[in-house]
């Protein structure tokens, strides 16, 4: 995962497709740091992984929400399947709401609770360039 990371920051890859890699929490966090650095990437697909982001996860979904909202080419996202708790998705909402490239994110078989949901759907109410 530090190598892709690398690759990711140098601006080596346009696409990322990491999906079921049962990836640690460690290494996504490395990964989302390296979207926020990331000038050339344009599809991240880091799908079933088996973990459960929370916001106080050794940074865990601090890096996501940060990297993305500091990131000016990921267009295509993918967290299908990835479990998150409603501040982890008040956290995504929160960067979405701010990013203005990003055109699909795939939440499919994510547990969102109620409050999740309305977290997030607020936040996206905001953000004009997802459709």
């Amino acid at each position: 995962t530090m190598h892709l990371a690398r690759l990711l920051r140098q601006g080596s890859l346009t696409a990322l497709g990491l999906r079921d890699n049962r990836i640690s929490l460690r290494g996504l966090d490395e990964l989302f740091r390296s979207v926020r650095e990331n000038t050339t990437c344009s599809v991240l697909d880091v799908s079933y992984q088996n973990q459960e982001l929370q916001h106080d996860d050794a940074q865990g979904f601090h890096d996501v929400a940060r990297g993305l909202s500091l990131n000016s080419t990921l267009r295509r996202l993918c967290l299908a399947g990835i479990q998150m708790s409603d501040d982890a998705i008040k956290r995504l909402g929160g960067a979405l709401a701010v990013n203005s490239t990003l055109r699909e994110l795939d939440l499919s078989a994510t547990y969102v609770s109620d409050i999740g949901a309305t977290e997030l759907a607020q936040c996206l109410c905001r953000n004009s360039a997802l459709a």
